[in-house]
C-alpha cells in the first residue's frame, strides 16, 4: 500500500497522544509525573523521538 507504519513504546504513545499543538516544555512535566522518570532524560528521549515523528512526516513543528 506504500504506507509507512512506526510501533511505538509507552512512552512514544504518551508523546504522540500529546501532538496536539502542545510544547514540548508542556509535555514534559506531564510525562515525567506519569513515569516517574528524570525531567533532563525524558525531554532527550521526547526530542529524539519527536525527531522521527517528523523524519517519517508524521508530524510538523518548527523548531
Amino acid at each position: 500500500s506504500g504506507g509507512t507504519m512506526l510501533a511505538l513504546n509507552i512512552l512514544g504513545t504518551e508523546i504522540w497522544k500529546r501532538c496536539d499543538g502542545k510544547t514540548l516544555d508542556e509535555i514534559v512535566p506531564e510525562l515525567t509525573e506519569q513515569f516517574d522518570v528524570d525531567p533532563h532524560i525524558l525531554k532527550e528521549d521526547a526530542m529524539k523521538f519527536l525527531s522521527q515523528l517528523k523524519e517519517k512526516g508524521f508530524i510538523y513543528y518548527e523548531e
